[in-house]
């Protein structure tokens, strides 16, 4: 396919070479919104690829949120962000936020409402913060990603599972997992 194709679960498809030419440096939050941090006027009716070089040729910009054009359901408009402080879920799944991935802490790209269901490897960690769930997979060399869901017992924290595989990755069709993949799995080493 020559462009990003837009599905009804608001996944975008796209042919790597044609949209993203040798750079994949921006991590994709479906269904999540940056909200308020618009500094500059929206893009209209682009491809992904012309988002993100506008962003990038952009010192301010760290991310932009796409929209689906309501014209033109090949394209979308771009709206540009100073800040991802204020991060939102998506309930009407109409929207994704681009971030930069050099700003994502511990260089973990973030798969919302999936699930990688690949062995368990090694015990996993309950009632933990994001951070100390990075920080285990991060000392293990074998340990590619980690799947989280919210704690039953303590709403802010969450259980880590951790696997040494990434290749059976599905939609979570409940939307309770998020797979957390470590960054350098995903980009070519440069």
């Amino acid at each position: 396919m020559s462009k990003c194709s837009y599905d009804i679960n608001s996944i975008y498809s796209c042919d790597i070479t044609e949209n993203f030419g040798n750079r994949l440096d921006y991590a994709t939050l479906n269904n999540v919104d940056t909200i308020n941090n618009d500094y500059r006027n929206p893009s209209r009716k682009q491809s992904l690829k012309t988002c993100m070089d506008i962003c990038d040729f952009d010192t301010n910009c760290t991310s932009f949120v796409t929209y689906n054009n309501q014209t033109d359901h090949n394209a979308m408009d771009c709206y540009y962000k100073n800040s991802i402080n204020t991060l939102k879920q998506d309930t009407n799944k109409t929207l994704s936020t681009y971030v930069k991935r050099s700003l994502l802490p511990n260089n973990y790209a973030i798969l919302k409402n999936v699930d990688n269901i690949s062995d368990n490897f090694g015990p996993p960690t309950l009632q933990q913060s994001m951070e100390t769930c990075m920080y285990t997979c991060d000392k293990n060399k074998d340990c590619t990603s980690f799947v989280t869901i919210n704690n039953q017992t303590d709403p802010n924290k969450m259980d880590c599972y951790y696997k040494n595989s990434i290749n059976r990755i599905q939609k979570d069709p409940n939307n309770n997992y998020t797979t957390h993949v470590k960054r350098s799995l995903l980009l070519p080493n440069l």
